[in-house]
């Protein structure tokens, strides 16, 4: 994609985004550099935090989001869109025509079995001993 000064950048959850990278760097640095003040390790992290910033923010404009960046609605629509061309290929190898794609397609839960329930048939209280005969 091309370049595109237009293109809106979430600028606050960008912000969110690096304010707990830069947060979680100071507490890993600290943690792993106690012999430096926090004075000497503070430059070199904030330096890396902008970096990453600006080029995220350059990402944006040329029209890359992350997933992580987008909003439900987006993904929901990215999702659907997956969904869409996964049944199309589906049909084109089966030489069906494709079904009308369902956003809110979910299969139903399995009935439990012996080996997935959780009643009492796992949890036998009768041991050796208290085994009747």
């Amino acid at each position: 994609m091309a370049w595109d000064s237009k293109r809106p950048v979430p600028w606050k959850r960008l912000g969110k985004l690096f304010g707990i990278y830069l947060v979680l760097l100071l507490a890993i640095t600290m943690v792993t550099n106690r012999d430096r003040t926090l004075g000497e390790l503070l430059p070199g992290i904030i330096g890396g935090v902008s970096i990453a910033a600006l080029v995220m923010v350059i990402t944006v404009k040329f029209g890359y989001t992350m997933p992580l960046l987008r909003s439900r609605e987006e993904n929901a629509a990215a999702r659907a869109q997956q969904v869409a061309t996964r049944q199309a290929a589906r049909a084109a190898r089966s030489g069906v025509a494709a079904p009308e794609p369902t956003v809110a397609a979910s299969r139903p839960k399995a009935a439990p079995t012996s080996r997935t329930t959780t009643g009492p048939s796992q949890h036998p209280r009768r041991t050796t001993k208290t085994r009747k005969r």
